[in-house]
């Protein structure tokens, strides 16, 4: 900037730093990977867990990962504009003159109908009646010096520039005080606002909304099934469970409870679809639960694959230890149940009750057992669960009175759910052969 018998005359250039341009166009891409990563690994299995559709989920951040990469074009796109600018502006005798990328210009100062720029006086732009000359970029006079956080001009001063304090637009508005400043905003910032403005709309209303309903109507069938179980209409439940079939196939927790469900309803077939439904859907996260698959080995008298999928089980599974005894394998059997250390809470005592009954140590046993009937006492049955640890502690109490008590609250249970009979049936066979026939006689 400098004075020519009292005329200012200022000369800019693109002062942009070229290395600043590249480390956007590495960050871009980074940024790019971070949120996507994000969404696929942190927001997705949550969801799935939930019981989202994955196809749809894919379907609609598909669309949105489209628009990512879009706007991230686009924006290459235009720093590469950037970095590509060339030219010298210079204002000086009411007069601008220059070129801009290799076109030249020369218009007067009274010609300018408008003045605008962004932040720091960046993407200047000057409005003619028949055009408009754009100054992409930062554009300053060659003796300015960048310093860390702000600019040295030639005076020795170090400023952080406004758009008002930019010295082509400072002497512009010193020639033409009846010009306005405004504010310009590219197209690209207002794409770019508009896509992150619009990307929790569209993941709500084409993805959370509609799934959650149907995941609320799902719910309601889940406890109206829960309800009937309560109210002792086994049967009607096996059909209730059996209608929320399809929808098991998104969501983990419902897939396992309808696996066990149907497995104590008698169907094989509809436990093994509500398993595999799951396992097989694209993109689901985490595996069922350990125990479901090694049952319906198990129920096939698969041993081999059930031991296999049981290989990574806590200590003390007692599926595991259900899979060692029916193959006549006791001291592995005992072995498994002797690893359970966990000195409280329901399966480690239940385990150790029935390992000191293995051991012919039965008042221990029983006292143990004990502990399980009186925690359990009064628990409404709701699930398959609750019911076989109602009558399995009582067994192994050795306690008559006790048996025929739990045997009338599962009486219905055992005698419509043909799988809970069998199972039952099995356990007292094997571990309290004395209650055998009294649980015969219930479940005829």
């Amino acid at each position: 900037m400098v004075d020519e018998g009292g005329i200012t005359l200022v000369e800019v250039v693109p002062r942009h730093s070229r290395w600043s341009i590249v480390s956007i166009w590495a960050l871009v891409p980074l940024w790019m990977g971070i949120v996507l990563y994000l969404i696929w690994h942190e927001v997705l299995p949550p969801y799935l867990d939930l019981g989202l559709d994955p196809a749809r989920f894919a379907k609609v951040y598909g669309w949105l990962s489209l628009l990512y990469v879009l706007q991230a074009l686009g924006l290459f796109v235009l720093l590469y504009r950037v970095v590509r600018t060339s030219g010298r502006v210079t204002l000086g005798k009411g007069r601008l003159d220059g070129d801009v990328n290799g076109t030249p210009f020369s218009r007067s100062l009274e010609d300018v109908k408008g003045i605008r720029a962004s932040i720091g006086g960046r993407n200047l732009r000057l409005i003619f009646s028949d055009t408009k000359i754009t100054l992409l970029g930062l554009w300053l006079p060659d003796d300015w010096k960048r310093g860390m956080t702000r600019w040295r001009s030639p005076d020795g001063s170090q400023r952080r520039l406004r758009r008002r304090e930019h010295p082509l637009i400072a002497s512009i508005l010193r020639s033409r005080p009846d010009l306005r400043l405004r504010t310009y905003f590219p197209w690209w910032v207002v794409a770019v606002f508009v896509i992150s403005a619009g990307e929790p709309v569209i993941h709500n209303a084409f993805l959370f909304y509609p799934q959650f309903r149907a995941l609320s109507l799902i719910q309601k069938k889940t406890d109206a099934a829960s309800n009937l179980v309560r109210l002792g209409r086994y049967s009607e439940a096996c059909a209730t469970y059996r209608s929320i079939l399809p929808d098991a196939r998104h969501y983990v927790y419902l897939a396992q409870d309808e696996a066990q469900v149907q497995l104590y309803c008698g169907d094989l077939k509809a436990a093994f679809a509500a398993a595999v439904g799951y396992e097989s859907t694209p993109l689901w996260p985490a595996p069922l639960g350990l125990n479901i698959l090694p049952r319906l080995r198990l129920e096939q008298s698969r041993f081999a694959e059930a031991e296999r999928l049981l290989g990574g089980a806590w200590p003390g599974d007692y599926l595991k230890y259900l899979v060692f005894e029916k193959q006549g394998r006791h001291v592995e059997a005992d072995a498994i149940l002797a690893e359970d250390r966990r000195p409280s809470g329901r399966v480690g005592v239940f385990n150790r009750a029935l390992l000191l009954r293995h051991q012919g140590r039965l008042r221990e046993s029983a006292a143990e057992a004990e502990l399980i009937w009186s925690s359990r006492k009064g628990c409404i049955l709701t699930s398959p669960s609750l019911i076989t640890m109602r009558i399995y502690p009582a067994l192994l109490t050795g306690d008559s009175i006790k048996v025929q008590a739990a045997l009338k609250e599962i009486e219905p249970a055992i005698r419509q759910w043909p799988g809970l009979r069998a199972e039952v049936l099995d356990f007292s066979k094997r571990e309290t052969p004395e209650f055998y026939e009294a649980i015969t006689r219930a479940a005829q």
